[in-house]
C-alpha cells in the first residue's frame, strides 16, 4: 500500500517540475493543462466555486463530493481522486520522459478506470481494508493524509483503486 500525505505529494510533484512559485493548488487545478482537463468535467454551474476554493478546501469538497457532482453515473470522489493522480503521473511522464498525454487521454483514461473500478465493486460488493498503523509522515494539523493503492492487470486491462482520507487526528473523513 502506497501513503501519500496529500499536500506534500503535491509539493513535491510542483518542486520538481515547476516554477519556484508555482503552488500545489496552480499544479492540481489551475495551470492551463489542469484547468482545461476540469472544465471538460465540472458543469458550468459549479465552476466559480470549484475554482475558487483554498486547497484544502477544494480537496474536501470534491472527496466529500460537496457540489453533487457525477459523470455519467460514475463516482464523483473515484474520478476526481483518478484524475489527481493522472495529473501527477503526466506531469511526471513530462519531467522524466519528456513526454505527456492530451488533457482528451488523460480524462478518457481516468474515466476509464473510475468506471472499471466501480463496476468492479459494485459486480464483487467489494469491500476495502486498511492498515491503520501505516505512516508516511506526521500528521499536521490542516492536513489531510490519504492512502492508497491501485493495480492494472495487463493481460485483461482490468483496474482497481482504493484509498481513505484521514485529518490530523486519524479520524476517518472518506473512502
Amino acid at each position: 500500500m502506497v501513503s501519500i500525505c496529500v499536500v506534500e505529494w503535491l509539493r513535491k510533484a510542483t518542486a520538481l517540475g515547476g516554477a519556484a512559485n508555482e503552488s500545489s493548488l496552480h499544479y492540481a487545478r489551475d495551470c492551463s493543462f489542469a484547468k482545461g482537463l476540469w472544465i471538460l468535467l465540472i458543469p458550468l454551474e459549479v465552476r466559480t466555486s470549484f475554482f475558487s476554493m483554498s486547497l484544502h478546501e477544494w480537496l474536501l469538497w470534491n472527496l466529500k463530493n460537496a457540489g453533487g457532482l457525477s459523470v455519467e453515473g460514475v463516482s464523483w470522489p473515484s474520478l476526481f481522486s483518478i484524475v489527481i493522480w493522472s495529473l501527477w503521473k503526466n506531469r511526471d511522464d513530462v519531467i522524466f520522459n519528456g513526454s505527456h498525454s492530451s488533457i482528451i487521454e488523460v480524462v478518457k483514461r481516468s474515466f476509464s478506470w473510475a468506471k472499471s473500478i466501480q463496476h468492479d465493486s459494485v459486480k464483487r460488493n467489494a469491500t476495502l481494508t486498511f492498515n491503520h498503523n501505516t505512516r508516511c509522515c506526521p500528521r499536521k494539523v490542516g492536513w489531510i493524509k490519504i492512502n492508497s493503492d491501485g493495480s492494472v492487470h495487463d493481460s485483461n486491462q482490468t483496474s482497481a483503486i482504493g484509498g481513505v482520507l484521514r485529518d490530523a487526528n486519524g479520524d476517518w473523513i472518506i473512502g
